[in-house]
């Protein structure tokens, strides 16, 4: 694993941009992710003034810098010793509760931190500004009287992720808002997932 190539977005990009065969859907060939080209177009991409069709790797933030932060290793094959840890925070909350994996709880809790810009990840702090990557706005009346009709609007903000938010394979991109109303401490209205 400490081979360059597997340090890329370009070895990301070989599972992260994909297309199901028109055999397979029968209709047409249709992209199923492709969180690389998002990537690749977004501000966190720095073309190399060398290799203008690879990642300046002192100015881009790449796909392991956000979801494989460092940590400190004994493993022999490391140089410096810290290596990336393969959790892959902030990707598919979801997957690790639904198949009981390990530690699925924590990763859950920091992915919830990360998304609340609760997290520093200290190799890449000078390059990633602070707070929530994705903020949510929320307008909506203080209060509403019985039997009014109230309108909400909540406003996601993609400020800081690498690639569009949500993101994902076409079956699991989804973002849920879990909004209640309360009247004292009973809850009257409920929506979310």
């Amino acid at each position: 694993f400490a081979r360059p190539l597997m340090q890329t977005p370009e070895f990301c990009g070989a599972c992260h941009k994909q297309f199901i065969d028109k055999e397979l859907n029968r209709a047409t060939r249709v992209q199923l992710q492709n969180q690389y080209d998002s990537w690749r177009g977004s501000h966190w991409f720095v073309a190399d003034p060398d290799n203008p069709t690879r990642a300046d790797k002192e100015k881009s933030l790449q796909c392991n810098d956000c979801h494989m932060r460092e940590m400190d290793s004994q493993d022999p094959a490391v140089l410096d010793g810290k290596h990336k840890h393969h959790g892959f925070i902030a990707a598919g909350q979801w997957l690790p509760l639904l198949h009981d994996l390990p530690h699925a709880e924590k990763h859950v809790k920091l992915t919830e931190e990360w998304l609340q810009g609760k997290t520093v990840i200290p190799e890449i702090a000078d390059r990633w500004p602070g707070g929530p990557p994705v903020p949510i706005e929320i307008e909506a009346p203080e209060t509403a009287k019985p039997g009014e009709p109230v309108r909400i609007r909540i406003v996601a903000d993609n400020r800081q992720v690498g690639h569009a938010f949500p993101t994902g394979p076409l079956d699991a991109i989804q973002a849920w808002f879990d909004i209640r109303g309360r009247q004292g401490r009973t809850e009257i209205f409920a929506s979310g997932p």
